[in-house]
């Protein structure tokens, strides 16, 4: 499904990547949804983000309240927005942050965040991948993804 608004580039490609792996190469499926993040005041412009629920938060026992979504991905933007961003993440009790950004030489890479430490605000685990490295992830565990797999393709 298409969001109702632009996704950055590098986003719209992991979207595609793991959009086919979890409607294609799983038994069962979760869901995806794509948003923009906005924070409180509007002192931050809104930013897209990914959002993940695994088939066992769709099809497993109805839980009291609203739960958070099991993975979430966004694009590196100012540091210290980014950082409140992934406090904010950790707090609400997102299982798996991954960060991506373009480096200088136009090459991709993934900083993957797990083990949420929710009173804390802080992820116990941390992996950067970069090139050919295959990215790690207990949200897609048979994922076969790497950074250069998400490098812009050109014209």
């Amino acid at each position: 499904m298409r969001p109702r608004f632009q996704l950055p580039p590098l986003l719209a490609r992991l979207h595609a990547r793991i959009e086919f792996h979890d409607e294609y190469e799983r038994a069962q499926r979760g869901f995806f949804i794509a948003e923009l993040d906005r924070r409180e005041g509007g002192a931050v412009a809104a930013q897209p983000i990914l959002l993940y629920v695994t088939p066992a938060h769709v099809h497993g026992p109805p839980k009291s309240g609203p739960q958070p979504p099991d993975w979430v991905a966004d694009a590196a933007g100012d540091d210290a927005a980014d950082a409140a961003r992934i406090e904010a993440f950790a707090r609400r009790g997102v299982a798996e942050h991954w960060r991506l950004r373009s480096e200088p030489d136009g090459a991709t890479a993934i900083e993957c965040r797990w083990e949420v430490h929710p009173a804390e605000g802080r992820y116990a685990q941390l992996a950067e991948f970069r090139g050919a490295e295959r990215v790690i992830s207990p949200t897609f565990p048979d994922l076969e993804l790497r950074p250069a797999d998400l490098d812009d393709p050109g014209p």
